[in-house]
């Protein structure tokens, strides 16, 4: 193959005319002008991240009470007091399959305590650690035995209505208060509900303008309720963090003495539980139901009636008598039995007049598991729509048939029927047939084909409220 060789001169010669053409093409085209910087707009431009919010850490007084008539003395003057206590418990956690939960370890309370004198004028909080049940070692054969500490004071401040005890959770803390110590709490506020009466919008308040706030900080505004955290409250009300270790957290509770550590997390906890208990009082409720408001410092977070009066009845025959029911309005029983916070947030969810299937969709859950936890909430005696829950008349009809034909009597006695309790219909009429709740509903199905489990139980909870619905 050859290869022609061009010398310098030619090769200048070819350059120049190279240069030349991309001259010509240049002057032909039009002038470009210069790229303009791209900026991204103030929405999608990156944010410095927020400063970290400081700790909130007790530093208040903290009385550790492990002998019973230490916690006896303790009790005596908290009940003595008479004023909101914040309040939270601690248990050993264990992790170990097939074995029951550890019981409750330690109560704390925090009160703020006139006696104390702050020479800043800040509010003198006084923090309470009862240890209540704790491990000492039997040097006979070396191992560990416990010591419940459950003062006869300490019985009367737990079931005490007068004496509010708030926290986040509360309710799930008496439950498990009365599972390892078969005592009753009363007197309870839960923090989560609270804040969603207050943070939740009203129908008519649509401007930020009508927002409420607190002393501490601006107050956000959630659409539908929440089970709030701790820390969560905290972050958005005071403006600072709880510092929550999983070391300590999780520690061992029942050891004896604790540790300074756990002193210091169990009293933090009781005291932001007060704090977040007086700011929340201070601020305005900002949604009502349509049906119930939530009590002002109700006890156990009950739902009083607001006096709201139906527009309709329906009636069904029961022992031969007619009884004609409301279609709307139902108030709370004048006693209510504890509900767990994800059922009493989709019953929260009711009281907007959110309708089951959208409370499904928002909340992730099937539209059958909604309906069961507003009907374990209407037997515990809490306020419902009845209208909202659209459940067909034909199926409340059937329902008291049923129970007409296995004896269960619907129709209260003459006495005042508001202080009557709820009932659970359902379970009566099963006990008294003894049948499995299976087979009630697929005998109900025959009689109403497509019926649904969501809706009968419903329907029974329904009827265990016919002393209100007169």
């Amino acid at each position: 193959m050859e290869v022609e060789v061009v010398d310098d001169g030619e090769f200048a010669l070819i350059e120049a005319a190279c240069l030349q053409a991309e001259q010509n093409i240049n002057r032909s085209s039009p002038e470009k002008k210069p790229k303009r910087p791209r900026f991204l707009p103030g929405s999608l431009a990156s944010v410095p991240p927020a400063p970290p919010l400081p700790f909130l850490i007790y530093r208040g007084k903290t009385t550790y009470c492990r002998e019973v008539a230490q916690i006896d003395r303790a009790a005596a003057f908290l009940l003595a007091i008479e004023k909101p206590l914040g309040f939270d418990v601690e248990w050993h956690v264990t992790y170990e399959t097939g074995k029951p939960p550890r019981p409750i370890a330690l109560m704390q309370f925090c009160v703020v305590d006139p006696s104390i004198y702050t020479p800043d004028g800040s509010p003198p909080y006084h923090c309470f650690l009862l240890h209540i049940n704790r491990k000492s070692k039997n040097n006979e054969n070396n191992n560990f035995t416990f010591t419940p500490a459950l003062s006869p004071r300490l019985l009367e401040l737990l079931t005490s209505e007068t004496v509010r005890k708030a926290g986040i959770g509360i309710h799930g803390d008496s439950l498990q208060v009365e599972r390892d110590y078969g005592i009753k709490m009363k007197g309870l506020i839960d923090l989560s509900e609270a804040a969603n009466a207050r943070l939740c919008p009203s129908s008519s308040s649509s401007s930020s303008s009508s927002l409420p706030s607190s002393t501490k900080g601006v107050v956000p505004v959630v659409q539908a309720p929440q089970k709030w955290s701790m820390t969560a409250l905290a972050e958005n009300l005071m403006r600072k963090t709880v510092r929550k270790s999983q070391h300590i957290r999780c520690s061992d509770w029942e050891q004896d003495p604790l540790t300074a550590e756990q002193q210091s997390y169990a009293a933090t906890d009781a005291w932001v539980s007060l704090q977040l208990h007086e700011i929340l009082s201070s601020m305005p409720i900002t949604w009502r139901p349509a049906t119930a408001t939530i009590g002002e410092g109700s006890g156990s977070g009950r739902v009083e009636s607001s006096g709201a009066h139906a527009h309709g009845s329906f009636s069904i025959s029961n022992n031969g008598n007619s009884i004609k029911l409301k279609k709307e309005c139902i108030p709370a029983c004048k006693e209510l039995a504890a509900l767990q916070p994800a059922k009493f947030t989709v019953l929260q969810q009711h009281y907007q007049g959110i309708e089951v299937l959208e409370i499904a969709t928002q909340r992730q859950i099937q539209a059958s598991t909604v309906q069961s936890y507003l009907a374990e909430a209407i037997i515990a005696g809490y306020a419902y729509n009845w209208d909202r829950l659209s459940v067909a008349d034909e199926v409340l009809a059937l329902a008291a048939v049923v129970a007409e034909e296995a004896g269960v009597t619907l129709l209260p006695p003459l006495e005042a029927v508001e202080y009557k309790p709820s009932r659970d219909i359902l379970n009566e009429l099963l006990e008294a047939r003894n049948i499995k709740i299976r087979a009630l509903f697929e005998e109900m199905q025959i009689k109403i084909p497509g019926l649904g489990f969501g809706d009968l139980r419903l329907a029974f909870a329904h009827l265990g409220r016919v002393h209100q619905n007169l």
